[in-house]
């Protein structure tokens, strides 16, 4: 079946976890849509009391110095970020401008979903050296 070039996509996010490996599965969203505008990626956690977003910030190895636009799209949790917790139940947004605030997030209800956007400030945006080394 020939596959044809459209100037929109569409992508099912459950659909994407269901077919993950494990309760905590990550969505390469850039890729697999193919933006070139921006960043972006999705974390699912099947289970309350885990990790979604693992503890990070945007200065160390690997990272760009990105700000970064989270938006829970489904389930609950609790932000940290720079120490502070946030509840953040699904349609919250959470924007940490500075790449030096460590950042993560814990599923408070199983199923939690959230959609990350991001990079640096005021430069073009290129794919994250993370992100080249991440399979395909």
């Amino acid at each position: 079946m020939a596959t044809t070039e459209t100037s929109y996509r569409v992508l099912s996010l459950p659909q994407e976890a269901s077919e993950g490996d494990g309760d905590r599965v990550y969505v390469g969203l850039r890729r697999k849509l193919d933006l070139g505008a921006f960043g972006a990626s999705a974390a699912y956690q099947a289970k309350a009391g885990e990790d979604v977003i693992g503890e990070h910030d945007e200065l160390g190895p690997g990272a760009d110095g990105q700000e970064e636009l989270y938006v829970v799209v489904q389930g609950d949790a609790t932000f940290t970020v720079d120490g502070d917790e946030i509840d953040a139940p699904a349609g919250t947004i959470v924007f940490v401008r500075n790449p030096a605030l460590l950042r993560a997030a814990r599923a408070t209800a199983d199923g939690t979903a959230i959609i990350a956007v991001g990079g640096p400030a005021g430069v073009p945006y290129v794919v994250s050296r993370w992100e080249e080394a991440l399979p395909t």
